[in-house]
């Protein structure tokens, strides 16, 4: 079963500057998770109704890299 870690949902903001973000959850992942295989997904709303979502599956020796994402109506 996979392990979900949504801590870093109670530190930061999704307010917050998208390179500082990504630079927070890249680290995470690097010391936390470096030796698993993890998923990350998003989804977004913008101010005119559309959602987007995204996932993105790190490769590794046993798993390829997936990335996809699109527009939901």
């Amino acid at each position: 079963m996979p392990e979900i870690d949504t801590s870093l949902t109670l530190e930061i903001s999704k307010k917050e500057q998208p390179d500082i973000l990504l630079a927070l959850a890249r680290e995470k992942i690097t010391l936390q998770y470096g030796n698993r295989v993890y998923i990350l997904t998003d989804a977004s709303r913008l101010e005119s109704g559309r959602v987007g979502i995204g996932c993105y599956v790190h490769s590794t020796v046993t798993t390829p890299e997936i990335e996809e994402k699109a527009r939901i109506n």
